[in-house]
């Protein structure tokens, strides 16, 4: 809250880096997110990245502001996402990706881990919820593999 709500005269660059030493996303995606311009360093991105959370590389793309969100973090959230689906087979993050982010932070990537995790719910939910021109492939591959089509009715 430090670096949010010190007034200039009081605040001092070394709140982001403490913060950016302690790597901890969800910190980092709130500075990239509310933290006044002056008091922002692409370092904060970079830390970002580097701690490899899905879910908050996701927030970031959704969320922060243009000046502050770098290409990378699209690259980040796929590989991140894609690790985890081996542990886990969850692909939530990518899926909302998918939905939530704007045209010009969305990469192919994201449908393309999507379509190899394999996961049936996840590919119905981003052929129900995705934008079309972000779904094209997805919805092939879950006709191939589950018979369904999105618009034809299905579970909800």
């Amino acid at each position: 809250m430090a670096g949010l709500l010190l007034p200039d005269a009081e605040y001092k660059a070394e709140i982001a880096q403490e913060l950016i030493r302690r790597a901890e996303a969800e910190w980092l995606y709130y500075i990239g997110r509310d933290w006044p311009d002056k008091r922002y360093t692409p370092a904060i991105a970079g830390a970002l990245i580097a701690a490899g959370n899905a879910e908050w590389l996701y927030r970031a793309g959704r969320d922060w502001p243009d000046n502050r969100y770098i290409p990378d973090i699209a690259g980040a959230l796929v590989k991140t996402a894609n690790e985890a689906l081996v542990k886990t087979g969850n692909a939530e993050w990518l899926y909302l990706a998918g939905r939530d982010w704007p045209d010009n932070r969305y990469i192919p990537d994201i449908a393309e881990v999507l379509i190899a995790a394999g996961s049936a719910e996840w590919l119905y939910r981003a052929g129900r919820d995705w934008p079309d021109n972000r779904y094209i492939r997805c919805e092939v591959e879950l006709a191939r593999d589950c018979g369904c089509n999105r618009k034809k009715g299905g579970p909800t």
